[in-house]
Parts: C-alpha cells; structure tokens; sequence
C-alpha cells in the first residue's frame, strides 16, 4: 500500500512492487516519526498524507490508554507499522479494494506478540471511566473477564472503532506459504515504552 486513494475515507492505494520511499521524521507524524525513522529518515510504503491520517485517528486512543504509555506505545508501534513498514507483503495481503483504493486486508500477526502487547493492556483503567479498557475497548459484548488478544485485535481492525481507516483482519498464527507472522518489539506495561522485548 501506498498513498491515499479515497481522501474521503482515508484509504490508502493498492500498490504492487512498489519501491519504498525516504520519508523523514517530520514528515512522519506526531506518533510514527520515531518508529519509522532511523534516526532522521527511513524507506517505508506510505506517504505524509498517510502518516497524516494515522495520527488523527491515534489522538483518541492516547486520552484512552494514557495511563500505560509502554500500552499506547505498543499499540501504535503495530499500527504505524501495518500502515508503512516495507515488509509489508511479508505478512500482510489486501482483501478488498474499490477501484484502486484499499478497504480491507488480512494481517498474518504472532499469537505470541499480540498476547504480550494485549497484556500491556489489559489491566489499564480508562481514563475517563476508570474501568478496565477491556470493558470498553475489546467488542459489544465482551468485559474484563471474557476479553482477549483475539477478541481485542479484532476490535482494533474494524474502522468503526476509529483507530483505522480499512478493515484490518487479523489472522492468528496461520500465515500462507512464502509469508511471515507479524511480529515486532513489545514493552510491557510496568516498562518504559523504550525498554523493548
């Protein structure tokens, strides 16, 4: 994926052998600058508009789960990296598009990682209720005591839930021949977001 295709929506374009790009730390977003770049500029697929919209759909999660910042940090590490990495078509397809633009995609993510980044998460209360982010943050009818890494990644890649513009899939521990799982570094929550795993 490259681009934004559907301004409207957000949706990026469906790109095929599509070279990666320099994109520097400022034009990278308040949240991605440093995830994506090394130090100062990285080769990644997307662009300053894509990193634009990123960031506008990242704000609410940050007044949600501000109380973890290793939780937060985690989330949108996975997010920003599904959005620009290079490695992309590595362990990830797209699934739906209209016309050139992309509306869904599967990502081929480890069991292991998505439990140690729902960890980081789970015991976080909310700010604004204090509850659990699991009573609110993991599906219609799911709580505290039924959520899980799942359950809450499912949550995270439907766009109704505001954290992505696309329908993300994500697909546990099965992954088509000649791809990868997702994995990444991790913090957990009693860790400061640098601290990684």
């Amino acid at each position: 994926m490259y681009g934004i295709c559907d301004n409207e929506a957000g949706l990026p374009c469906e790109k095929h052998n599509f070279p990666p790009s320099l994109l520097y730390a400022s034009q990278a977003g308040r949240f991605c600058s440093e995830i994506l770049t090394d130090p100062w500029s990285s080769e990644v697929c997307c662009d300053e508009n894509q990193t634009d919209k990123l960031t506008q759909l990242l704000y609410m999660p940050e007044s949600l789960l501000g109380k973890c910042p290793s939780c937060f940090n985690n989330l949108v590490r996975a997010l920003c990296l599904i959005s620009c990495s290079a490695n992309q078509s590595q362990w990830m397809q797209v699934r739906t598009t209209s016309g050139s633009a992309v509306k869904g995609v599967a990502v081929y993510i480890s069991p292991e990682y998505a439990n140690e980044v729902y960890d980081s998460c789970k015991d976080v209360n909310l700010v604004v209720t204090g509850k659990p982010m699991t009573d609110h943050l993991c599906g219609r009818n799911e709580n505290s005591s039924t959520c899980n890494a799942e359950k809450w990644f499912t949550w995270i890649g439907n766009p109704a839930n505001g954290l992505t513009h696309f329908q993300i899939d994500f697909e546990f521990g099965t992954v088509p021949g000649g791809m990868t799982l997702f994995s990444d570094q991790y913090s957990k929550c009693f860790q400061a977001p640098n601290v990684r795993q």
